[in-house]
């Protein structure tokens, strides 16, 4: 469970400095993004378990 928790937490923050992690400067905001967080909590385990 760390894992995930380890690989997405850049992600956020990343986003948050260049400004796409919230608000109308992108047409979807990363937080607002659950199709791109369910196929990578889906997939990271995967990956881990091959």
């Amino acid at each position: 469970m760390l894992l995930p928790l380890l690989a997405w937490l850049p992600l956020p923050l990343l986003s948050s400095l260049e400004g796409n992690a919230w608000g109308p400067r992108v047409q979807v905001p990363f937080l607002l993004d659950l199709d791109v967080h369910t196929r990578f909590l889906l997939a990271l385990p995967l990956f881990v378990a091959a």
